[in-house]
């Protein structure tokens, strides 16, 4: 790519898209959803419980061997473990192939196998039966059987599932013309019986070969997938009967003692009446800091009440103010703190524009009267200037976002990790309806999808509260440093002293925590 030539991204609005690999390689490549193909695979899912890889390969070859005519006329490759696959070559044999494939066919319509031709309408299911000698009435233990293979294939990077891709590559590709994996040498991913296989070499290279196979493929939802998956959302939902995430989060004894002394430090601070020459920059300065150590109690309480949820949104907060604070003291320039204190004013004062230009749209006029007294007590009571003198203000209080803020300071690691992860909590996003208001259906066959979480709120884990300790310590080291010659040279080492402290807490919290 030339220099200062940027990548094209999809614009919708506000949000922006990066093109993926396949979007931006510009080959006939569409992507697949695993769970979409997971029932054509079933088969081989199934045989694998009690087979190796090879083993698997090996029945169905012997399909194909003994069908090559069928095979050769339709320019079939060999069989590719599927379900549909299957079936409709089987109903297109003559009796005389039926009954020298029997033994074969008995091969992979047992265990799972069976019970899944017993519950589900399978395609080539008439055939089979005949081929089998009938079946008996399904019981509740195939339904079990068949969610049970459907859950431990599901996830499509686990132990089965890379197998049952492996299977499938050499089911078509026994030359390896098309993959180039050579299979003598993926080992137990081979040969092995178990799927504890995670570790072994291959891995990835049979996942991601199997991917770009198939999504070349212009392969649509065959009706067996959609009965298949039609049937699984017909029986019922059930979830974890026991609560909803980790245990409420109780402050160690070294947290309060570090908190303690926080608190200690910041009241005597307080009292201390800081003032800067310009009182105006003084008091933004002290109330920034003032906000950012009550989040940090914010933080804990929320979390020691298992409300990991507005732990988080604190914490996006108290982040939020860090960053404004010390993009100001690093500006250094009067103005901004005036034009952060006038804002809210201004903001008010434009809403309070707006409702006497259209009362109509804003209801009837004894409801605006109402909210203009609200409107212009927080212009004249609260900033303590005329209503006249107060500019109006739409859009942020600096014409700098939060970004090209952290940008300034050289935290932009921090507003990726804290700031835009954060938000997803304050805007509703996925993740927090995923992590807080929902859980995961445990029905394999409703492809993972989930249920309204009703019960006790549950924590977001220690990684918050140290951010909010963290945060707490650094703001008011900065505002020490501000303070410069009006500072107790005692507050100084007594802050270094709780941020050696607090470093070396997280540490070995941290560390016992990945044990």
């Amino acid at each position: 790519m030339k220099e200062g030539k940027r990548k094209k991204v999809i614009k919708n609005g506000r949000r922006r898209t990066k093109l993926n690999l396949f979007e931006e390689s510009g080959l006939p490549v569409s992507l697949y959803d695993w769970k979409e193909k997971l029932p054509e695979l079933l088969l081989i899912v199934g045989l694998l419980e009690n087979h190796s890889a090879k083993e698997v390969v090996e029945i169905f070859r012997n399909i194909g061997n003994l069908m090559r005519k069928r095979v050769e006329k339709e320019q079939v490759l060999g069989f590719g473990g599927g379900v549909s696959e299957l079936g409709e070559l089987l109903e297109k044999e003559d009796k005389a192939v039926r009954t020298t494939i029997k033994e074969e066919v008995g091969k992979i319509f047992c265990g799972i196998n069976l019970s899944l031709l017993k519950v589900l309408d399978v395609p080539g299911k008439k055939v089979i039966c005949e081929m089998l000698g009938g079946l008996e009435r399904p019981k509740k233990n195939d339904l079990m059987m068949i969610m049970r293979a459907t859950g431990v294939a599901l996830h499509g990077q686990s132990g089965r599932a890379t197998r049952t891709k492996l299977v499938q590559l050499m089911l078509c590709d026994p030359d390896c013309r098309r993959c180039h994996i050579d299979f003598d040498k993926l080992g137990k991913l081979v040969t092995g019986r178990d799927d504890d296989v995670l570790k072994e070499q291959g891995c990835a290279s049979v996942r991601s070969t199997w991917g770009c196979m198939q999504g070349c493929k212009d392969e649509r939802i065959t009706p067996w997938v959609k009965s298949f998956w039609g049937f699984g959302l017909d029986i019922p939902c059930f979830g974890d009967t026991g609560r909803k995430g980790r245990d409420r989060i109780r402050l160690s004894r070294e947290q309060r003692r570090l908190i303690d002394k926080i608190d200690r430090l910041w009241k005597t601070i307080v009292k201390s009446q800081p003032k800067h020459d310009l009182l105006c920059q003084g008091d933004v300065v002290l109330g920034l800091t003032c906000r950012v150590w009550r989040f940090m109690h914010h933080i804990v309480e929320a979390s020691a009440a298992g409300n990991g949820e507005m732990a988080e949104v604190a914490a996006r907060c108290q982040w939020d103010s860090t960053i404004t604070l010390e993009w100001l003291i690093k500006r250094n320039a009067p103005e901004l703190f005036s034009i952060f204190r006038m804002y809210s004013a201004g903001k008010a004062k434009a809403t309070l524009e707006k409702l006497r230009a259209n009362n109509d749209a804003y209801g009837s006029q004894e409801l605006v009267n109402r909210l203009k007294n609200t409107l212009e007590g927080e212009i004249q009571e609260d900033i303590g200037i005329w209503e006249q003198l107060i500019n109006e203000e739409r859009g942020g209080w600096a014409k700098e976002g939060t970004y090209q803020m952290a940008e300034d300071l050289s935290k932009l690691t921090e507003y990726e990790l804290y700031f835009r992860r954060l938000s997803d909590i304050v805007h509703g996003t996925w993740r927090a309806l995923e992590r807080y208001h929902l859980q995961k259906c445990l029905n394999p066959l409703h492809g993972g999808h989930y249920m309204g979480w009703t019960g006790a709120t549950h924590d977001a884990g220690i990684t918050v509260i140290h951010f909010g300790i963290n945060m707490a310590v650094r703001v008011i080291k900065v505002v020490i440093d501000y303070m410069g010659p009006a500072a107790d040279p005692k507050w100084k080492k007594r802050i270094d002293k709780i941020e050696q402290e607090t470093n070396q807490l997280i540490i070995e919290e941290m560390r016992i925590l990945r044990q």
